[in-house]
C-alpha cells in the first residue's frame, strides 16, 4: 500500500496571510540578519569564491568537492552541537568557522597558495554554509514548534 501525503486544503490567500503574520512576528524579524547571512554565504561561495582563487578548473572542482563533503559531515555535527550546547554556543562556533573561512580565502588569494589552501577554503566555506543553514532551521523549529511552515516559507 502506498503512503499518501495528507491534502491540505488551505488556499493560497490564506497561506500568504499566514506568512505575513509570521513575517511581522518580532522573533522572525530578529532572525532576519541570520537569514540574510545565509544568502550572503551562498552568493559568496557559488558566485564570487571561484573568481577569487588562483585555480585551474580542476582545482575549483576539488574546492567545491571539499565544500560539499564538509557540508555533509558538518550538518550532522551542527545538529548534535545544537542539542548539547544550545544556539548561542553554536552561533559562536559558526562565527569562528566564518573567520577561518575568510582568513583562508584571503591567504589563498594573496599568497597564491595552491591546492591545499584551496581545499581548506572550500572546507571552511562548507562548514559555514551548513552551519548557518542548520542554525536557521533549528532556531525556527525551536521558536515555532507548531505552525512553523509559514516561518520556513519566509526563510
Amino acid at each position: 500500500r502506498r503512503f499518501a501525503a495528507k491534502m491540505d486544503n488551505t488556499s493560497l490567500k490564506q497561506r500568504l496571510q499566514e506568512m505575513a503574520v509570521a513575517f511581522r512576528d518580532r522573533r522572525m524579524q530578529l532572525l532576519m540578519p541570520l537569514l540574510a547571512h545565509h544568502g550572503f554565504g551562498y552568493s559568496l561561495a557559488y558566485g564570487v569564491l571561484p573568481t577569487l582563487t588562483p585555480a585551474s578548473t580542476s582545482d575549483v572542482a576539488f574546492m567545491f568537492l571539499a565544500f560539499s563533503v564538509a557540508g555533509a559531515i558538518c550538518s550532522f555535527g551542527w545538529g548534535k552541537l545544537f542539542d548539547r550546547l544550545g544556539p548561542t554556543t553554536v552561533s559562536h562556533l559558526h562565527t569562528l568557522c566564518c573567520i577561518l573561512g575568510y582568513a583562508t580565502m584571503i591567504g589563498v588569494r594573496e599568497s597564491g597558495v595552491s591546492y591545499r589552501g584551496q581545499i581548506a577554503t572550500g572546507f571552511f566555506f562548507g562548514m559555514m554554509d551548513t552551519g548557518v543553514n542548520s542554525l536557521n532551521n533549528m532556531i525556527i523549529s525551536l521558536i515555532y514548534r507548531e505552525r512553523s511552515a509559514p516561518s520556513f516559507a519566509i526563510f
